[in-house]
């Protein structure tokens, strides 16, 4: 199976979300969304598509807010084990999961790209996997 290759970060041109193909050019980060035209985007709101949606077919994101029985959970890549994971944002433990362990259960993405990690967390407080 062919995974999308996709990534999501904020606009610094219209502050809104643009997904594509992620762009580096000499000291700025940019998304083109066609090939041709870039958003110029800031750094620290870069997310990978995970290849999920939610329950309402939104797509999953590196750094997303999922809600999952109740409980907060941010989706990290972790190098160490090559694939993304939820870190718990709701329990003292800070446990993790497989993200593969979403499949099939119902899960909801908090606020739907309004509210993902590196806005809930500081960018340098973002769970760091190795």
């Amino acid at each position: 199976m062919i995974r999308t290759i996709k990534f999501r970060a904020k606009s610094k041109q219209s502050n809104n979300w643009v997904e594509g193909n992620l762009v580096k050019k000499q000291k700025d980060w940019y998304i083109s969304t066609n090939g041709i035209d870039m958003d110029m985007i800031y750094p620290n709101t870069i997310g990978e598509f995970t290849g999920l949606t939610d329950s309402k077919n939104n797509y999953v994101y590196e750094s997303d807010v999922i809600l999952l029985d109740n409980k907060r959970y941010v989706v990290v890549w972790s190098n160490s084990c090559y694939g993304f994971y939820l870190y718990s944002l709701s329990d003292e433990s800070k446990n993790m999961m497989a993200l593969t362990e979403l499949n099939g259960k119902e899960f909801s993405l908090e606020g739907c790209h309004s509210s993902t990690a590196s806005e809930v967390i500081t960018h340098t407080q973002k769970p760091r996997l190795t």
